[in-house]
């Protein structure tokens, strides 16, 4: 697991519309106790990109999975595209094109990809004008140890 870097202040921005640290979420993470923030997180990304643009979404995905997700911890787990059915209308035109599932270790380490120059640098060159729209939504493991516990299984989501 990488190491964090000491949490100096930082710049931050109006919205996080962008995956820029904004100062809400940036309220919001130093407001979670130790327990909340050290534990693991998956985020489950929706995406439906501009006409056109989905190559440079890839471009964005190749910088992450090489170098950029895995210096702070992230691992890109699942990535698939949305599978239109039969009588719906064109999901790449209309709603969510593909799926993204990524992992970190812990909120912090999201976050300091956030900060991170080298993150913005992709996350604005290909990013955010192949996009359309795009939905996260974080989970975490807190508390399932408690869930689990006296489970002959000892299995964990």
């Amino acid at each position: 697991m990488p190491k964090l870097s000491p949490s100096d202040a930082k710049e931050t921005t109006n919205s996080s519309q962008n995956l820029e640290l904004s100062a809400g979420l940036e309220s919001w993470i130093q407001g979670l106790n130790s327990k909340e923030s050290s534990g693991a997180v998956s985020m489950f990304n929706l995406l439906a990109f501009n006409p056109g643009m989905k190559e440079e979404y890839l471009k964005y995905g190749a910088a992450f999975a090489k170098t950029i997700g895995s210096r702070h911890g992230g691992n890109a787990k699942i990535v698939g595209n949305v599978i239109k059915m039969e009588g719906s209308t064109d999901a790449s035109a209309d709603g969510w094109a593909e799926i993204a599932l990524a992992h970190y270790p812990s909120i912090l380490h999201f976050r300091e990809m956030l900060l991170s120059e080298d993150y913005q640098k992709v996350n604005h060159a290909h990013r955010v004008p192949s996009l359309r729209d795009t939905c996260i939504l974080m989970t975490s493991e807190l508390a399932i140890e408690d869930l689990v516990k006296g489970s002959s299984s000892g299995a964990k989501l």
